[in-house]
Protein backbone atom coordinates (compact mmCIF):
# COMPACT_ATOMS: atom_id res chain seq x y z
CA UNK A 1 0.00 0.00 0.00
CA UNK A 2 2.31 2.85 -1.20
CA UNK A 3 -0.45 5.85 -0.82
CA UNK A 4 -1.13 7.41 2.36
CA UNK A 5 -4.55 6.20 3.67
CA UNK A 6 -5.59 10.25 4.64
CA UNK A 7 -4.89 12.37 1.55
CA UNK A 8 -7.01 15.09 2.17
CA UNK A 9 -8.81 14.58 -1.13
CA UNK A 10 -11.60 11.93 -0.05
CA UNK A 11 -13.75 10.25 2.90
CA UNK A 12 -12.41 7.65 4.22
CA UNK A 13 -15.10 4.93 5.82
CA UNK A 14 -14.21 3.45 9.31
CA UNK A 15 -14.02 -0.20 7.55
CA UNK A 16 -10.91 1.42 5.14
CA UNK A 17 -9.04 2.68 8.38
CA UNK A 18 -9.87 -0.84 9.99
CA UNK A 19 -8.41 -2.58 6.99
CA UNK A 20 -5.44 -0.74 7.06
CA UNK A 21 -4.56 -1.63 10.47
CA UNK A 22 -5.21 -5.08 9.97
CA UNK A 23 -3.02 -4.96 7.17
CA UNK A 24 -0.19 -3.14 9.37
CA UNK A 25 -1.05 -5.97 11.69
CA UNK A 26 -0.77 -9.10 9.00
CA UNK A 27 2.69 -7.32 7.41
CA UNK A 28 4.06 -7.42 11.03
CA UNK A 29 3.08 -11.23 11.84
CA UNK A 30 4.53 -12.04 8.64
CA UNK A 31 7.26 -10.06 9.55
CA UNK A 32 7.90 -12.27 12.72
CA UNK A 33 7.43 -14.98 11.02
CA UNK A 34 10.19 -14.58 8.97
CA UNK A 35 12.32 -13.27 11.48
CA UNK A 36 12.86 -16.52 12.47
CA UNK A 37 13.80 -18.67 9.21
CA UNK A 38 14.98 -15.65 7.62
CA UNK A 39 16.40 -12.70 9.08
CA UNK A 40 17.32 -11.08 5.89
CA UNK A 41 13.97 -10.75 4.32
CA UNK A 42 12.28 -10.05 7.44
CA UNK A 43 14.40 -6.72 7.61
CA UNK A 44 13.28 -6.42 4.17
CA UNK A 45 10.29 -6.49 4.85
CA UNK A 46 10.53 -4.32 8.32
CA UNK A 47 12.01 -1.39 6.35
CA UNK A 48 9.50 -1.71 3.48
CA UNK A 49 6.79 -1.56 6.30
CA UNK A 50 9.11 1.75 8.47
CA UNK A 51 8.71 3.90 5.34
CA UNK A 52 4.93 3.37 5.33
CA UNK A 53 4.82 4.36 8.66
CA UNK A 54 7.06 7.12 8.01
CA UNK A 55 4.80 8.56 4.99
CA UNK A 56 1.71 7.88 7.21
CA UNK A 57 3.33 9.63 10.26
CA UNK A 58 4.18 12.61 8.35
CA UNK A 59 1.40 12.79 6.40
CA UNK A 60 -0.90 13.06 9.79
CA UNK A 61 1.10 15.81 10.98
CA UNK A 62 0.22 17.87 8.19
CA UNK A 63 -1.91 20.73 9.34
CA UNK A 64 -3.92 20.34 6.07
CA UNK A 65 -4.40 16.67 6.64
CA UNK A 66 -5.31 17.08 10.47
CA UNK A 67 -8.26 19.77 9.23
CA UNK A 68 -9.61 17.90 6.66
CA UNK A 69 -10.32 15.15 9.25
CA UNK A 70 -10.36 16.80 12.43
CA UNK A 71 -14.05 15.37 12.55
CA UNK A 72 -13.44 12.08 11.72
CA UNK A 73 -14.04 9.59 14.20
CA UNK A 74 -11.06 7.43 13.42
CA UNK A 75 -8.49 9.60 12.54
CA UNK A 76 -7.23 11.26 15.49
CA UNK A 77 -8.32 8.84 18.40
CA UNK A 78 -7.37 5.58 16.66
CA UNK A 79 -5.43 5.92 13.42
CA UNK A 80 -2.41 8.72 14.24
CA UNK A 81 -2.00 7.75 17.42
CA UNK A 82 -1.15 4.21 16.67
CA UNK A 83 1.06 5.18 13.45
CA UNK A 84 2.92 7.62 15.46
CA UNK A 85 3.55 4.84 18.58
CA UNK A 86 4.72 2.48 15.96
CA UNK A 87 7.11 4.87 13.81
CA UNK A 88 8.61 6.61 16.22
CA UNK A 89 9.40 3.83 19.13
CA UNK A 90 12.41 2.81 17.47
CA UNK A 91 14.96 4.98 16.44
CA UNK A 92 17.79 4.81 13.98
CA UNK A 93 18.82 2.68 11.50
CA UNK A 94 16.19 -0.46 11.26
CA UNK A 95 19.20 -3.68 12.12
CA UNK A 96 18.89 -6.90 13.02
CA UNK A 97 19.07 -6.41 16.91
CA UNK A 98 16.20 -3.93 16.42
CA UNK A 99 14.57 -5.60 13.82
CA UNK A 100 11.98 -7.94 16.10
CA UNK A 101 11.43 -5.31 18.47
CA UNK A 102 10.16 -3.09 16.02
CA UNK A 103 7.91 -5.98 14.29
CA UNK A 104 6.06 -6.89 17.37
CA UNK A 105 5.52 -3.28 18.35
CA UNK A 106 4.17 -2.38 15.11
CA UNK A 107 1.31 -5.10 15.64
CA UNK A 108 1.00 -4.51 19.08
CA UNK A 109 0.30 -0.40 18.89
CA UNK A 110 -1.87 -1.46 15.94
CA UNK A 111 -4.07 -4.10 17.75
CA UNK A 112 -4.08 -1.79 20.41
CA UNK A 113 -5.55 1.23 18.89
CA UNK A 114 -7.70 -0.97 16.47
CA UNK A 115 -11.60 0.34 17.28
CA UNK A 116 -13.44 -2.99 18.70
CA UNK A 117 -16.76 -2.93 17.32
Amino acid sequence: MDEVLFDGTHDISEEIVIEKMNYFIKEANVGMELFQTNKKESLILAKRLRKELEREYKNNNLNRTRKYYENHKLFSAFYTPAVQDAYVKTTGPLSYDKLYSFLYDVESYMRYFIPHE
